[in-house]
């Protein structure tokens, strides 16, 4: 067993709200069901996809109560777009828009 299998722990049996998969078998840190997409559909490391997965849980959380207004102000932006104007903000690195198109030319 390694560390991460340590760390996170064998899996375990949720239950989803669909019907295609009622139960579902997932790692245990939340958001259960969004890391394992994370980890078994886009091949992140179990490490990557939790932290990722604890970020968008945040954003979702946050963005559940934002009202229409200051809602529409962000979701046109695509993901890189918005960790860019963060970026920019904080003085800190803002190239993943450009990084993002460069990968996908080379691929």
């Amino acid at each position: 067993m390694s560390d991460l299998d340590k760390v996170y722990g064998p899996r375990v049996r949720v239950a989803t709200l669909n019907d295609k998969e009622p139960i579902k078998e997932c790692v245990n840190v939340t958001p259960r069901v969004f890391n394992t997409y994370l980890i078994d559909d886009l091949h992140m490391t179990k490490e990557r996809a939790c932290k990722i997965g604890k970020a968008v849980e945040h954003l979702w959380e946050e963005a559940t109560h934002l009202d229409c207004h200051n809602r529409s102000a962000i979701m046109d932006l695509s993901v890189a777009e918005l960790l860019d104007l963060y970026g920019k903000q904080e003085d800190a690195y803002s190239s993943f828009q450009e990084q993002h198109i460069l990968y996908k030319r080379d691929l």
